[in-house]
């Protein structure tokens, strides 16, 4: 349970009830209803090589409200293995959040969300070379801020950040 009403300066904390990790309680994960709305639009332009067990993805368009993903690269249709690079340019954080079905984000509906935030994700993967597994993620954040419901308290406050990290899996 949360406290009610925060005070500025104070803090508030959720607890996840003890059968949903932590991070899934807050970040509104556990529908209590079936989602809905799934819908999204989709444009997508691949080509298929045959003799290669290949899927090229030229582009993948995914796209639900205002937000939008971008995904690209390749897939091994013959093994686990592909390559594959996706973007979400710079988004006003409220579209993204609207974006989401209310199941997914209802016990954080009301929380406003001001700025913009971008993403570029690489994940490659191949079941041949594991040493070569890459995960790699870039993200923009400018002028974010997040403020609880009661618009009493700013949780989170960014002015500009650029976030990268690197996963290179070895094998042992």
């Amino acid at each position: 349970a949360s406290s009610a009403a925060a005070k500025p300066g104070t803090t508030t904390t959720t607890r996840a009830p003890s059968s949903e990790p932590r991070w899934r309680a807050a970040a509104g994960l556990h529908p209590t209803t079936p989602v809905a709305d799934l819908g999204a639009s989709f444009d997508f332009k691949a080509t298929y090589n045959r003799a290669a067990a290949e899927l090229h993805i030229e582009r993948a368009l995914v796209s639900r409200g205002q937000a939008r993903a971008t995904i690209r690269g390749l897939v091994h249709l013959d093994r686990l293995a592909f390559d594959l690079t996706m973007n979400v340019p710079p988004t006003a954080c409220r579209q993204l959040f609207a974006a989401f079905p209310i199941e997914l984000r209802r016990e954080v509906d009301g929380v406003q969300l001001v700025g913009t935030f971008g993403l570029d994700l690489r994940v490659a993967l191949d079941e041949k070379a594991k040493e070569d597994t890459v995960l790699e993620a870039s993200s923009t954040a400018h002028q974010l801020q997040v403020v609880d419901r009661n618009q009493v308290q700013v949780v989170l406050q960014v002015q500009s950040a650029a976030f990268r990290t690197q996963l290179r899996r070895r094998d042992r």
